[in-house]
């Protein structure tokens, strides 16, 4: 976040020396200094139109316990959105959550608050969810059941990173709370780890037993089977 703007806007120069027309639009994300960018490329880019998109922010994204914010990034994510023709934030809880918590960051400047500019950007801002293109999940769908009475196990299924911003500890409640109502069903805890140990995983492992059914990193053809299994059953 503090230094990628220097090393894209050399690229977008030395594109546009070459020949290469000037872009049409810019489309930044969140993890981008728009206006050190904009700064940077200021030739490059006069009057082109600039959407920034929002797929997460530094001002509400969990921290770890007793870890402490740098109010730094987040000042980032301010400043590039008052930059930006057009803010996209990828779901409406993503966009209020920011907006509600927006002034007590603006509330740490000792004189020229930013508070005025809110109403600006928020007028800026719109919901536009992730695009997905489904059809290569086609070929792994399951088959129908031949019955149509046939009962299916419901599968639960995690795939998101194994980290503490994906608040495991509140799913792994849940479904043992399930298992103790003997509701039946089945859970896949997909997904990456990037720790060296993640032992609430390994615990909801041996708490759940033979619910699980696949647990770890899913190659591309499992991953697909999953996502079908846990949609339709």
């Amino acid at each position: 976040m503090h230094g990628a703007a220097v090393n894209l806007a050399e690229q977008l120069r030395a594109r546009v020396r070459s020949g290469v027309a000037r872009p049409d639009v810019v489309l930044a994300t969140d993890m981008v200094n728009l206006p050190a960018l904009l700064g940077l490329a200021r030739d490059e880019l006069a009057d082109v139109p600039v959407a920034l998109y929002c797929h997460e922010n530094q001002l509400t994204y969990p921290l770890q316990p007793g870890e402490k914010r740098d109010l730094a990034y987040p000042m980032i994510n301010w400043s590039s959105m008052v930059a930006a023709d057009l803010v996209l934030f990828n779901s409406r809880y993503h966009l209020e959550s920011w907006f509600a918590e927006l002034p007590n960051l603006l509330k740490h400047f000792p004189d020229c608050s930013h508070l005025p500019y809110v109403p600006e950007v928020r007028r800026k801002s719109e919901v536009l969810p992730v695009g997905l293109d489904l059809g290569a999940l086609d070929g792994a769908r399951p088959p129908a059941p031949v019955n149509a009475g046939t009962r299916r196990v419901p599968l639960v299924l995690w795939n998101q990173r194994w980290e503490y911003d994906k608040d495991p500890p509140t799913f792994f409640a849940a479904l043992e709370d399930l298992a103790a109502q003997g509701v039946e069903f089945r859970v896949a805890i997909a997904g990456e780890n990037v720790r060296q140990q993640a032992a609430e995983f390994e615990a909801a492992r041996h708490r759940l037993g033979r619910r699980v059914v696949h647990y770890g990193r899913a190659d591309v053809g499992t991953y697909r089977r999953l996502l079908w299994e846990a949609w339709w059953w």
